[in-house]
């Protein structure tokens, strides 16, 4: 997963000869950041910008990955308001909806949003 820019410029030289060159040019523009290799400037940068509070509610939310990938719990421990319910409703609404939406558009429309970015 960690190189997986590699993997990527490697896919597309493979099908530099199937495939039209602007399309490939297309692509790779539209899929950029998909050919650099991980970045690790921002790691911790979470530490400046959230509030403790927010920090908990991340942790809360991710509980069972961060237990899985045994990361450490930084924040005091965090019960769901009633706010935090309905924005939890409201981001898995967004997931199995606008997310699917997008994913399922044509790649002329996608790269039409990225140039308009």
């Amino acid at each position: 997963m960690i190189e997986h820019h590699t993997q990527f410029n490697t896919y597309i030289d493979r099908m530099a000869d199937k495939v039209d060159g602007a399309f490939l040019k297309r692509m790779k523009e539209f899929q950029s950041n998909t050919l650099k290799p991980i970045s690790t400037e921002l790691i911790d940068e979470w530490k400046k910008v959230l509030t403790e509070d927010e920090i908990a509610v991340s942790e809360k939310i991710n509980e069972k990955l961060d237990v899985f990938y045994g990361y450490l719990k930084v924040s005091k421990s965090y019960s769901y308001s009633l706010t935090d319910r309905i924005n939890i409703l409201k981001a898995i609404i967004e997931k199995k909806v606008y997310h699917k939406l997008y994913i399922e558009s044509p790649l002329w429309l996608k790269m039409m949003v990225k140039k308009r970015k």
